[in-house]
């Protein structure tokens, strides 16, 4: 049997004008379970939408919407789509008391029932004369109209389920370029590829990290994330969910940035980074600006005043953020240099972090990024090796270590590390909180079974401690914290 389908733009109006037939809901489909934090999210979109296009035109696009063409009972049945169609309708009701031609949604269960009261409600009392009166011509879809039933769960399983999802990143970027709000139309378009051009190039492969993937999920959610959620011994100490990061990157940013001719602007806060700048702009023609102080042609984003745990702003502040922790986290891996600290640093990682293992790899580099954050290069390969002399305790203790490992060694010693450095004046003060770890002795003892240079993940990270520091194959480790203030003299 042949099939047909047919894809076409629709806004919400002529999606119902024009259907073929009434628009339903089949027996399969779930209540409508809208909250109404969700139906608030909306009023404020189209609230914004509506005040940007007061006098232009362009559309709200929601999405996709499958429908199955249902010949013998004359109907066009949802598949996908159901709870922002059923949203929108009640909308529409509330606005232009009716709803719309061919609309036949029906529910019959009480969650249902309980749920669009509380949306009718919500939108009933809210302030809609915000909203273009025409704004139901300017929410479009991508429709598709399938004939059989078998090939619209087909279309709806591959794009939800076997498809590629929509990473948290992917919502972030769509938000945040619509957060840019210049008064000129033309210049927010160029701060917005400006915008667009920096987060492409976050998405480049980082090689050593993970290949041949985009890059921005994995930014925010090994180490942007945790370096922010990271802290305290006690509850925020779990790795992150899809959700986590689209409140802390989107729910918890804040809309206070500055705009003049020209330029796009975000305040700046009292870091180790910056002692007078008060705000740090990106204009037009993509430099960089701090106030005071006016034009520094020679800013990057790699050094500007920011810190990993400040408050997010809206729009430019967030890309601007992005970009900066990016650049430093491939410049501290691979971006070229001559740096004889950060040489020495990254021939230490490659020699001996790498075979560490991946989880608690992931916790060194996190920390590295926030040392280097806050004092540059300054320091920083005495700090990898204690660093090192703290984490590869848990490798020798364990022949196995667990992804909890790194939130249990945050959590059960005197204080976070991620805190220490991030509280820290001097570098000198997160290097001794390192040296004096107080378990580190008893992990590298070896007290039950000698581990066999070479053999295994305890055994291949061994040799690669005793070859750095250039001692005999045969020894144990009971010694490194000795070879390291030696190797350091």
């Amino acid at each position: 049997m042949t099939a047909k389908v047919n894809v076409n733009i629709h806004s919400f109006n002529t999606l119902f004008a024009s259907a073929e037939f009434p628009l339903g809901l089949d027996s399969y489909q779930r209540p409508y379970v809208w909250t109404e934090a969700k139906i608030d999210q909306l009023l404020t979109d189209l609230t914004e939408f509506s005040q940007e296009l007061q006098h232009g035109s362009g559309q709200y696009y929601m999405g996709s919407v499958l429908l199955h063409k249902d010949k013998e009972r004359e109907k066009l049945f949802i598949i996908d789509g159901q709870q922002r169609l059923t949203t929108l309708s009640i909308l529409h009701q509330v606005m232009q008391d009716e709803l719309p031609d061919n609309n036949d949604l029906s529910y019959h269960s009480p969650h249902s029932f309980t749920n669009i009261r509380k949306a009718h409600s919500r939108l009933g009392g809210a302030r809609l004369d915000k909203i273009l009166p025409g704004i139901f011509d300017r929410i479009c879809f991508t429709v598709i109209v399938v004939d059989r039933q078998d090939l619209a769960f087909t279309f709806f399983d591959t794009q939800n389920n076997r498809g590629i999802p929509l990473e948290p990143t992917d919502i972030l970027k769509a938000h945040h370029l619509r957060a840019i709000r210049h008064e000129d139309v033309r210049e927010r378009q160029a701060f917005q590829e400006h915008c667009a051009t920096r987060w492409e190039f976050l998405q480049k492969p980082q090689e050593e990290l993970q290949k041949g993937k985009d890059f921005a999920p994995f930014l925010f959610r090994n180490y942007l994330w945790r370096g922010r959620y990271w802290t305290g011994q006690r509850d925020r100490l779990h790795y992150e969910g899809y959700d986590d990061i689209i409140r802390e990157f989107q729910g918890r940013a804040s809309r206070a940035s500055g705009n003049k001719a020209g330029v796009e602007g975000i305040p700046l806060f009292a870091v180790t980074a910056n002692r007078a700048a008060s705000h740090v702009y990106l204009t037009v023609s993509d430099t960089l600006e701090v106030e005071p102080g006016g034009l520094t042609s020679d800013l990057q984003a790699i050094n500007l005043p920011l810190a990993l745990r400040q408050p997010i702003q809206d729009g430019v502040g967030f890309f601007l953020y992005a970009d900066k922790y990016n650049r430093l986290l491939r410049w501290l891996l691979n971006t070229a240099t001559t740096d004889d600290e950060l040489l020495r640093y990254r021939a230490f990682f490659n020699a001996v972090i790498n075979p560490l293992s991946i989880y608690l790899k992931e916790l060194y580099l996190l920390a590295s990024l926030m040392y280097v954050d806050k004092f540059g290069t300054f320091e920083l390969y005495r700090f990898a090796l204690w660093l090192d002399y703290a984490l590869g305790a848990v490798r020798m203790a364990k022949s196995y270590v667990f992804k909890e490992a790194p939130l249990i060694f945050l959590r059960d010693k005197p204080l976070n590390l991620l805190d220490v450095i991030a509280a820290a004046f001097e570098p000198e003060q997160v290097i001794e909180y390192l040296e004096a770890d107080r378990e580190a002795p008893a992990g590298y003892a070896e007290k039950n079974e000698p581990i066999e240079t070479g053999k295994g993940v305890q055994g291949g990270y061994k040799k690669s401690v005793l070859t750095w520091y250039g001692q005999p194959h045969h020894l144990t480790m009971e010694k490194k914290a000795e070879w390291i203030r030696e190797h350091l003299v």
